[in-house]
């Protein structure tokens, strides 16, 4: 729904929340993976905070440009 709104302040909100969902998720997943196995890390790295990073960049970039 923010995005759908198309202003700076709820671009803002929307990296900001997304921003705080990746820390979590990455955070929850490095905690699930030391518990179950080291291994699992990896894979969570790989699966959650590449695409997680990705998008901050992209959506910082696209406040930068508006």
């Amino acid at each position: 729904m923010l995005a759908l709104a198309a202003r700076r302040a709820t671009d803002w909100a929307m990296l900001v929340l997304g921003g705080l969902l990746f820390i979590m998720s990455t955070l929850a997943g490095v905690f699930d993976g030391l518990r179950d196995g080291g291994h699992l890390v990896g894979l969570e790295l790989l699966a959650v905070t590449l695409p997680g990073m990705v998008a901050l960049i992209f959506t910082l970039r696209h406040i930068r440009s508006t």
